[in-house]
Order: structure tokens, then sequence, then C-alpha cells
């Protein structure tokens, strides 16, 4: 083989390489760094009404809640990454039946680690936080009724990260927030408040 044609075919070789190994690192969805997203939340309630309905002799019952997800994280790497989550649940309706009577607004605040079995586009995990959450009750008849509670929470859950590319993905996770104390709102009976959140977030890895 002439000099030129072998180094040619070098070149040809190591752009090859080259090519293949950008690809590789263009897809390393599992590679350490920050991140940050937001999204929409549904909230299913699974909250504990009994006192209250001992106490009232009335039947009452909760609604789920829309709300949004603001979250942000660091990925140590394809296997661990640690995040804040903040979701906000607008209105909960708590009512008897024939009319409502509360609006229930909360919040809560997370420290999460996730796990993460795969490194591919298609991401599953699961996740466990400690946190609180924090409530707001108020009358729906102008009664001046504004009465708050906090209690600290824990969650768990799990849910899938899918890349469209390198630095944005599509997530859709579910946990389930457990209150270690009922919330009393200044009446003569608790309220257990566990949720269950459903969200769904566009997410930007730096």
């Amino acid at each position: 083989m002439r000099p030129g044609a072998l180094a040619l075919a070098a070149l040809l070789v190591l752009a090859t390489a080259g090519a293949a190994a950008a690809q590789e690192e263009d897809d390393d969805f599992g590679r350490a760094g920050p991140y940050v997203g937001g999204g929409f939340v549904w909230a299913f309630e699974n909250f504990d009404l009994d006192q209250v309905r001992s106490f009232s002799g009335v039947d009452v019952s909760a609604s789920g809640s829309p709300g949004l997800d603001l979250r942000g994280g660091y990925r140590f790497n394809r296997w661990i990454a640690v995040e804040g989550n903040y979701q906000y649940y607008a209105n909960f309706d708590i009512d008897t039946g024939d009319a409502d009577v509360f609006d229930l607004r909360a919040f809560s605040f997370f420290a999460s680690a996730k796990g993460y079995p795969l490194d591919g586009r298609v991401q599953p995990y699961g996740m466990f936080g400690i946190g609180v959450m924090g409530a707001l009750l108020e009358d729906d008849y102008d009664l001046d009724i504004e009465e708050t509670d906090a209690s600290f929470t824990l969650r768990a859950g799990g849910g899938i990260d899918v890349y469209v590319t390198r630095h944005f993905l599509l997530n859709l996770d579910v946990a389930y927030l457990i209150t270690t104390s009922d919330m009393n709102f200044g009446g003569p009976a608790d309220v257990g408040t566990d949720v269950i959140p459903l969200a769904v977030t566009g997410q930007y890895r730096f």
C-alpha cells in the first residue's frame, strides 16, 4: 500500500473512532451533572376523615387537587441522584356530599434520593425522600375560618425519564406521601392528609 493511501486509511480510522466517541458522549444520558425542571401534578387524596365524621355525624369526603411541580437536583453518576422537589396543590374540596364545606390548599417540599438501574434514553427510577407538608383550610361560606397546620412527611415512589435530546427529557413519576402525624387545624378533630401525587414534568440537564 502506498504511503499516501496508508495515511488516508489511518485518517479515516481515526475520524470514525472520533465520531463514534463523540456520538457515545452525546448519548451519555447517565452522565453526572445538575438538572432543573417543572410541570404539573394531580394529587389523589387519601385523607383519613374518620374523626371528622364521628364528631360531625355527617359523611365527609374529599376530592383530589391539581397543582404545580418544581424540582432540581444533581446526578452523581449513572446510578444515583439527589433531588429537591416542591409541589403546590391548589384545591382539595372537602364536602358532605350535598355541598362543598371547606377548601384545603397544601404544599410539600422534599429532599429525595433517586436510584437508576438503567442509563439509556429511557430510565426508570425509584425514590425515597423526607420533607414536610403544610396545608391551609378555609371555609366556603365566608365565615372567616382559616387554619393552617403542617406535618413531617415521608415520600416513596418511582418514575421514568425519557430523553428527547441529550439535554431535555420528559418525566412521569408517582409517589405516596405519608404524613407522620395528623393535622388538626385548631378544631376538635384530627385529619390525616396522606396524598398520592402524579407529576408530569419537563427537565433540562446541563
